[in-house]
């Protein structure tokens, strides 16, 4: 059976909003913290205008800060950054998020500054290009700023910005460059600048500044590269989940091909699979690496993981399509899925070929509960939810009869 549908091809992303995109899954590693990335980010802006940027290093400035975290997928590092100002391995962090960064054309320019954003300014490497150390620094002076922030949790960040302050210029020109910590000291001065960190207002800031940025289109062809970094950040929350964004990448777009869809849909069906567990970003690793069966709680946070990656997706311009093709995956044909309980008649073909690929590719992969499957085990399996409505049965069909080439491409992802 050939679906042969048409879809509208894919327009360019706007760069900022990408941006964005990345900065809302990786304020989910902070569970209950949020918005880590977007309070560096105003801070760094802040700073930066007393100390005349440019508008073109003011927005690398701000891409980087959002991005500063991209090395952390697990909660357990986020608590090192939050709660100790100072602590070994801290840059360890550093030097995977700037390599993350380094291998994707679209944010390579990041990557020096990300490697710097623990490293005092004492022990900076004289070699440095000036611009990359300030920033580096800059972001390490408000991120510091941020972790003090989060150790009063509870009390009004407005009533201890002068003991945050006063904590922060102990470190002048040891951990932090005099006239940075200077332009610092000054723009947090007015209560405005603690209240605008509220999420409220923080949100709107954002809004903003997307607005205000320097109007960068990212390509279709170098998109598939930046999904492939947040695939990569995703999949690391667990060594049981490594590749498992890009298996079910691929097996989405050989599936669709073997469905009869046009190469446009191929590809944002493909860009759908890479994107469709970052909402996972917030669930703790302590429930992904659970060799035993959640608890109700645990099952609770699990099933939220897919409407997180939906909220994220379903705000970038142009990515209508694989917010849902991508979020849908734990939706059923008999509406007894999650997170929207969406039925056969609100789920489109692209929507169930990446929830089959989600199963199929989760089927191949070992999970702390149980071990990987064989491939008999896993065509029962794909039947007996056929039986049951749950997917489509020619889908289904198409899997098991090309069944060795579906199961090389989700189980030996390289």
């Amino acid at each position: 059976m050939l679906y042969n549908i048409k879809h509208k091809p894919m327009n360019e992303i706007n760069l900022t909003q990408l941006v964005h995109m990345f900065s809302d899954m990786l304020d989910l590693v902070g569970v209950d913290d949020l918005h880590h990335g977007k309070r560096v980010a105003y801070m760094c802006l802040e700073t930066a205008q007393k100390i005349g940027l440019s508008a073109v290093q003011m927005e690398t400035l701000y891409h980087a800060a959002l991005l500063h975290d991209c090395g952390v997928s697990t909660t357990s590092t986020h608590s090192h950054i939050i709660h100790e100002l100072d602590w070994p391995g801290a840059d360890e962090h550093c030097e995977r998020g700037s390599a993350l960064l380094e291998a994707q054309p679209i944010f390579r320019h990041l990557a020096p500054i990300i490697s710097l954003h623990h490293q005092h300014w004492s022990e900076m490497d004289s070699s440095q290009p000036a611009e990359i150390a300030l920033a580096g620094n800059l972001i390490h002076l408000c991120d510091r700023a941020d972790a003090l922030m989060q150790q009063v949790s509870g009390k009004p960040w407005l009533a201890l910005r002068n003991s945050i302050r006063d904590r922060l210029a102990h470190y002048r020109d040891s951990w932090f460059q005099h006239e940075l910590l200077d332009a610092f000291l000054s723009a947090s001065r007015p209560e405005s600048f603690w209240l605008r960190m509220q999420p409220q207002h923080l949100s709107m800031y954002m809004a903003e500044r997307e607005q205000a940025d320097i109007n960068q289109m990212v390509s279709t062809g170098r998109l598939r590269h930046a999904a492939s970094l947040a695939a990569e950040i995703v999949d690391t929350k667990s060594h049981f989940t490594a590749r498992h964004s890009q298996g079910v990448s691929h097996f989405s777009a050989h599936l669709a091909e073997k469905a009869g869809f046009e190469t446009d849909v191929c590809w944002q069906i493909e860009i759908a699979g890479l994107l469709h567990d970052i909402g996972k970003m917030r669930v703790p690793d302590g429930i992904l690496e659970k060799p035993a069966s959640l608890s109700f709680p645990e099952r609770a946070v699990m099933l939220g993981h897919s409407f997180e990656s939906y909220q994220i997706l379903h705000h970038v311009h142009g990515f209508e399509n694989i917010a849902r093709w991508g979020a849908f995956h734990h939706e059923t044909l008999t509406g007894d899925g999650y997170p929207f309980h969406l039925t056969e008649t609100d789920l489109d073909v692209p929507s169930r070929i990446v929830a089959i690929a989600d199963i199929f590719q989760a089927l191949t992969q070992q999970r702390p509960y149980r071990p990987a499957k064989d491939p008999e085990s896993v065509i029962a399996s794909l039947r007996h939810r056929v039986e049951l409505h749950q997917v489509d049965a020619d889908l289904v069909g198409l899997v098991i009869e090309d069944f060795d080439e579906c199961w090389e491409v989700a189980a030996n992802q390289s």
